[in-house]
């Protein structure tokens, strides 16, 4: 095990400009897959306690999809893809299943950073 010692600098603020000025774009990133995972999770809840209707839940993975092609996570997106179209042929199940593995690939990591 290698042992790695840093001096570290914290700086408080309450200027909300500062704030973002210094922000990781690479945690940012992350932060945006993480947030599409629990999109995904969210809308494949709702179809399955059939809350959200088959409209709804194709808007939400619309706004998913082109913010993982966006992060560069291309096989994720066309995931997405491919559950927008088995709900779009009334498949629920089908499009569950895709959800099910994209939600946790995202959230295990294994899209990696961005698809090459």
């Amino acid at each position: 095990m290698e042992r790695l010692t840093a001096d570290a600098v914290w700086k408080f603020t309450n200027d909300p400009e500062e704030v973002t000025s210094s922000a990781d774009p690479g945690v940012a990133a992350e932060l945006e897959v993480a947030m599409a995972a629990q999109a995904i999770e969210r809308t494949l809840m709702g179809i399955k306690t059939q809350q959200l209707d088959a409209r709804t839940a194709m808007l939400d993975l619309e706004r998913t999809q082109q913010l993982l092609a966006a992060g560069g996570r291309l096989s994720a997106a066309a995931d997405v893809t491919q559950a927008l179209d088995n709900l779009r042929s009334g498949d629920a199940n089908a499009a569950g299943k895709s959800l099910i593995g994209t939600s946790l690939d995202l959230q295990r990591g294994k899209s990696g950073p961005a698809d090459e």
